[in-house]
């Protein structure tokens, strides 16, 4: 069964060998309270190197970035680390009331402090920004001058607090570039703790996975840079997202909900009819009743696509049950047909119809998704901007029928789908984390300009495909 990849950017590393750890922790332990938050934890950084930490929510990263950072106590524990340190936020927390160059400059002293600042929003250019008001920058230019504050202070040590979570797409993947640049030059150890698998092993030298205060996974990127998404870099997102699923008990894949006739469902589109969906439909019942169950346990993205796209497999493995009104195409453009909704708009499920050789914009995604190709092929480009230029990056990719694929705004997905045949139709099922028909997204023209879009749906009615209330009623009466 294919595994879902996420379309990823690329990106490598600096090998530190026989010096001193920038960072040594022996043993660490955190409470607070009862409650155990980091655990005897044994952790070495490497001067120069580039770590990633991953971890679920309440299992420690932001504690034990705290206690790097010094913004936490150590109580006397064997905890090693340099003067020279500087943290990145997630939010850029510039003063309002003073301008770019003095919020690079806080803290610094000296008779060359302007000329300091200056050099350093040079280098994440924004030379031109210098008397700017941070109310007049955009998140990308915000979290350029978090940067250059944290660089212009030469720290051996760059915690990264998930800077780059609240940009959108393009902006993100052009601050990955910017950081990996300023950590060739500058050579600090890196600690980068983040939610986005594929930003992990794009990104680090060393990947670790910290679960219940304790290392659970620790994974060496031995990919050269720039790293493409190939079978190795695959294989790398599926060994760690494998054994990251697996650790916490609420994570772990969940059983498959069964429907049958003698046990009535819910509808998602509508909590309060009961029904019993046509025979073919029982696989697509089965689907939206597991997802359903998925997101009922986690919002984690990276384990929803892992299961997720372990449960679309599942579906697409045959063609048959998929109506054929929903099957239909369009001659002059692609089409998409809802299929599913659910009642909270956690998440939709589309047909998405091609007619030969039909093709869409180049477009962002602001929300997760799955892809599974039901029958024929599709073929995506990805795009990012190159300098002035907007232009297709990295090689075309195919994707075959019985195939998974993952997209998520969080390593900035721009890209544009094809049909892979001119003679033919090719049909997707696509899964999104909302309800696709009232997201806001952006298409880009040649320059990369953006143009805001919503992708609405083809049916001329949307009406609940496991509605069998007439046929039901005419058994009753019969």
């Amino acid at each position: 069964m294919a595994q879902p990849r996420i379309r990823n950017r690329a990106f490598t590393s600096v090998e530190s060998a026989s010096q001193a750890p920038t960072v040594a922790l022996n043993g660490f332990t955190r409470r607070f309270g009862d409650n155990v938050v980091i655990d005897g934890l044994d952790l070495t950084i490497a001067p120069g190197e580039f770590v990633a930490l991953l971890g679920a929510s309440g299992s420690g990263k932001t504690t034990l970035l705290r206690t790097l950072a010094g913004l936490d106590p150590i109580g006397g524990q064997d905890v090693t680390t340099p003067d020279a340190r500087a943290v990145v936020f997630q939010d850029a927390r510039l003063l309002p009331w003073k301008k770019v160059w003095r919020n690079v400059a806080l803290g610094l002293s000296g008779g060359d402090v302007r000329t300091r600042a200056e050099a350093a929003l040079k280098e994440v250019g924004l030379g031109h920004r210098l008397d700017a008001w941070p109310s007049t920058l955009s998140g990308g230019e915000a979290q350029r001058t978090a940067l250059a504050r944290a660089l212009v202070r030469e720290p051996a040590l760059l915690l990264l607090d998930e800077p780059f979570a609240a940009l959108d797409a393009l902006t993100r993947l052009k601050m990955h570039d910017l950081v990996l640049s300023l950590w060739r030059e500058h050579k600090p150890s890196v600690l980068l703790v983040t939610h986005d698998v594929d930003e992990a092993i794009a990104l680090a030298d060393r990947v670790l996975v910290l679960d219940k205060g304790k290392i659970a996974v620790e994974e060496r990127i031995a990919l050269e840079r720039p790293r493409q998404p190939d079978a190795r870099f695959h294989a790398t997102r599926r060994r760690l997202l494998a054994t990251w699923a697996s650790t916490p008990p609420h994570h772990r894949p969940l059983p498959r909900r069964r429907w049958s006739p003698s046990r009535p469902a819910r509808s998602c589109s509508d909590p309060m009819s009961a029904f019993r969906p046509a025979p073919k439909l029982h696989k697509l019942a089965d689907f939206v009743g597991a997802l359903g169950n998925l997101l009922d346990q986690t919002r984690d993205e990276d384990l929803i696509l892992a299961e997720g796209g372990r449960l679309l497999s599942g579906l697409i493995t045959r063609d048959d049950w998929l109506p054929d009104a929903y099957a239909q195409p369009d001659p002059t453009r692609y089409q998409q047909y809802l299929l599913h909704c659910d009642s909270r708009e956690r998440f939709s499920v589309v047909s998405f119809v091609w007619g030969p050789g039909q093709a869409t914009p180049v477009h962002d995604h602001t929300v997760w998704g799955l892809v599974g190709v039901l029958r024929g092929a599709e073929l995506s480009q990805r795009f990012a901007r190159r300098g002035e230029a907007f232009a297709a990056v990295g090689p075309v990719h195919r994707l075959a029928r019985g195939e998974v694929e993952a997209v998520s705004p969080t390593v900035g997905d721009v890209h544009q789908v094809t049909n892979a045949f001119d003679n033919r139709v090719s049909i997707s099922i696509h899964v999104y984390g909302a309800n696709i028909g009232a997201v806001e997204r952006s298409t880009y023209d040649a320059a990369g300009r953006p143009k805001r879009f919503v992708s609405g749906y083809a049916n001329t009615t949307l009406p609940n495909l496991w509605d069998r209330s007439k046929p039901v009623l005419a058994e009753v009466d019969s």
